[in-house]
């Protein structure tokens, strides 16, 4: 079993978040640009800053809401696309972790917002993890990263 590498320093040209989870916090995000294409992937890159150690499985959610609260676009995975399992951090660790969103082409033009956070996909009802301290953005389990704009 090889270990996977690890990475203690903060890292650079990412915008600062900092929500926190107890144990892990979102320190930093990385997206370009702000308007989006329909029929486009998107990266999403979201930095993790470890804080304790935890052994339960987590999946992480970035989705795309629209102005009336519902998930237009979605990318749920496990963090890093299963290669860096949340019980595999270390206290004082940063974990790169990429989403792609899919624009489907029957998106419709306009304003959203991308919301970030962590759910427990082994227990029913796939419960959100609620923030300790949300930051700018953070209410129920989600943090707000920005507003987008689709053309």
């Amino acid at each position: 079993v090889s270990q996977p590498e690890r990475n203690f320093s903060p890292p650079h040209g990412a915008r600062t978040v900092r929500a926190n989870w107890g144990w892990v916090e979102l320190y930093a995000f990385r997206l370009e640009p702000t308007r989006w294409q329909r029929g486009e992937n998107v990266s999403v890159n979201l930095f993790w800053h470890s804080l304790a150690q935890w052994d339960e499985p987590v999946t992480v959610f970035v989705h795309l809401v629209r102005e009336d609260g519902t998930v237009a676009v979605a990318a749920d995975s496990l963090p890093a696309s299963g290669k860096r399992p949340a019980c595999t951090w270390m206290p004082g660790e940063f974990i790169a972790d990429e989403h792609r969103l899919e624009l489907s082409t029957a998106l419709a033009p306009g304003q959203y917002e991308l919301k970030v956070g962590l759910y427990r996909a082994d227990i029913p009802g796939y419960p959100r993890l609620q923030l300790a301290r949300a930051g700018a953005g953070g209410a129920e389990g989600a943090v707000t990263l920005q507003e987008v704009t689709i053309e």
